[in-house]
Order: C-alpha cells, then sequence, then structure tokens
C-alpha cells in the first residue's frame, strides 16, 4: 500500500512511500512504523505496517493480551469501561501499543514497562528490558500481555489532562529529546536562545522549546535542521548531548 506521510505522520512531513502490510507474525527486516507518531521521514525504503488483525484486545482472565497495532486511545477506553488502572496516561498520549511498548512510553513516574508480563516479538514471547523511553526489543512487536489491577482512576485522567494543556498545539512530535538526567531538554533549548527559532515551515515552539511545530508545509530539511542546530548549542553551551525521542528516517 502507499502511505503518504504528509497526511499520515504526526508532523505531517514526508512523501508518499509504498509500505508492506504485515498480516502474519513473521521475522521481517522491514521497518513497522506504527502511528508514526514519532518519526521524521523522509524518502526510507524497506517500510512495512501491521495490518488490521493486530488490532485487539483479549482479556485472558490473570491479564490483557493487546494487539501492537491497537491505539492508545481505544486501550484507554477499554481499562476506563472495565475499570482497570494502571494505563491512565494513555488518555493523553497518541500512537499504537507496539510504538507505545517499544519506547516504553509514560507520563512523568507512570512508564508501561510496569505492567508488561511479556511481548511478542518476532513470534517469540520475550521479556524485554526496558529504560528510561527506550528497550532494547530489536524486532517486530506484534503483541503485549499485561497485568492491570481494579480500579480506574479519574482523578489521574484529569492530572495529565492540566500536564498536557500547557504543552503547544499543531503538528508534532510531541517531545522532540528526552530528558537529560538531571534536567529538562526543553529548559537547555530555551536557555540557547532558540525557543521560536524558524526554519522554513518548522520551528522551536515558543511554548515549549522541546516541542518543534510544523505550522506550514515543513519540509524534511526544516526540522531536520532544527533538530540537530538544538542538539548542537545545547552541547556547546552545556556539554550535554542531547538524545532524541523523534526516530529520523533518512
Amino acid at each position: 500500500m502507499i502511505i503518504d506521510f504528509s497526511k499520515y505522520s504526526s508532523v505531517r512531513i514526508g512523501d508518499a512511500c509504498e509500505v508492506k502490510v504485515l498480516n502474519e507474525r513473521v521475522k521481517t527486516d522491514c521497518f513497522v512504523i506504527g502511528n508514526a507518531s514519532n518519526l521524521l521521514i523522509n524518502k526510507p525504503k524497506n517500510l512495512a505496517i501491521l495490518d488490521d488483525c493486530f488490532d485487539y484486545i483479549k482479556d485472558c482472565k490473570d491479564y490483557l493480551e493487546i494487539g501492537a497495532k491497537t491505539n492508545s486511545y481505544k486501550i484507554f477506553n477499554y481499562c476506563k469501561k472495565n475499570d482497570f488502572t494502571g494505563l491512565e496516561f494513555l488518555s493523553h498520549l497518541p500512537g499504537q501499543m507496539g510504538g507505545i511498548t517499544k519506547m516504553n512510553a509514560g507520563m512523568k513516574e507512570t512508564e508501561i514497562k510496569n505492567y508488561i508480563l511479556e511481548v511478542n516479538v518476532d513470534n517469540e514471547w520475550i521479556m524485554p528490558n526496558f529504560s528510561y523511553r527506550s528497550s532494547d526489543i530489536k524486532g517486530t512487536i506484534y503483541a503485549i500481555r499485561l497485568k492491570l489491577e481494579k480500579g480506574f482512576k479519574q482523578e489521574l485522567v484529569e492530572q495529565f489532562s492540566k500536564m498536557r494543556a500547557n504543552q503547544p498545539k499543531g503538528f508534532s512530535f510531541g517531545s522532540i529529546f528526552k530528558n537529560p538526567s538531571g534536567f529538562s531538554a526543553g529548559a537547555l533549548i530555551d536557555k540557547t536562545g532558540l525557543k521560536g527559532k524558524v526554519k522554513g515551515g518548522a520551528k522551536i515552539s515558543e511554548i515549549h522549546a522541546n516541542f518543534l511545530i510544523n505550522f506550514n508545509k515543513a519540509s524534511f530539511n526544516d526540522a531536520n535542521y532544527l533538530i540537530n542546530l538544538a542538539k548542537d548549542e545545547v552541547y556547546k553551551h552545556f556539554n550535554i548531548l542531547l538524545e532524541c525521542e523523534v526516530i529520523i528516517l533518512d
């Protein structure tokens, strides 16, 4: 199938590309794009997307099994309806379960790894190693098993909602960089004077410097320039090397 990333990805940057559809649990050398929520894509080859057969939630009594294509809002609504707690943060976190798992997504101290029992990678159930906003998963994620407790917490949803209220609107990746230990990536970029910096149709947000906004049909080069500029300036000013949350496929 053909996917136009200028319409599909969260930052709305990229060309139309041929993408393979995976409809069975096989090992593949393709890069699986998921929702493209944190991808900056130029003209890569060898891309794949999961078939809709991997969009499911199955209650297995002792755990939930969730297909890797299942989106965060569907999971959140299922947990709310069935009174499960732990994944309230998914109410304000876009993406599919595969990508959420691979990057160990979360908000504040809450991380998806806290609830994972095992992950189906290349049709083998394993328990990966997780760290801050990352994992050691190398293959294709097809499904995830989670252990959740009863007791959905609406107060957590409201807490996460307040956190998101101050973040910039518009087409973006979410955060560009991971927060270095003991620091805020946004604050570091802000101190270099780059907040509001524009390149073509992209800019570093005036509201939060760890967000890049596509405000006017930005190109791959526009966005890539600002990402590298922020990384270089923070290293030059503070001797801190920022690590991207955004995955760049060129």
